[in-house]
């Protein structure tokens, strides 16, 4: 409802175009969000509701450590990488951009997750420990800053 209508949260890991057309196509495209709410809606403020979605960044950075951009998955190599190359743009439904700044309620997040792999095609793996790396959206617009309790 912040945005009055539906739109879409792009996340980036690298360089990106500032044409909003090309980021759905966008080589450094880690992930869309999309968000949907009804435009016509009346009677809700920005901040009434809160949704929360996930974009899994292993895929673009398994491309980064590939290309030689980073030297492992190690969050000690990851987070620096991600704190200087995250970034997010917020779109309507149309296309057209939105100050993320502007977007009073959004909050990106980052945190990594220890998982053991399954050891068979019919076991699930295990999640262990999670751990936030605020660092990586820290003073980003619309991005979580110290001290924010996430």
């Amino acid at each position: 409802f912040a945005l009055s209508g539906p739109g879409f949260i792009h996340i980036f890991a690298g360089s990106f175009s500032d044409n909003p057309t090309e980021w759905p196509n966008d080589p450094s495209l880690a992930g869309t969000y999309t968000l949907f709410a009804d435009q016509n809606a009346t009677g809700y403020e920005g901040d009434e509701f809160l949704v929360r979605g996930s974009i899994p960044l292993t895929r673009k950075l398994v491309d980064a450590h590939n290309k030689g951009l980073i030297s492992s998955l190690d969050p000690a190599v990851v987070v620096p990488f991600l704190t200087k190359y995250l970034n997010w743009r917020v779109t309507k439904y149309d296309r057209s951009p939105i100050d993320p700044g502007r977007v009073n309620t959004l909050k990106i997040y980052v945190g990594s997750q220890d998982v053991t792999l399954a050891e068979s095609d019919t076991e699930f793996p295990t999640y262990g420990a999670s751990f936030p790396h605020i660092e990586c959206t820290n003073g980003k617009p619309g991005g979580v800053n110290y001290g924010e309790g996430y």
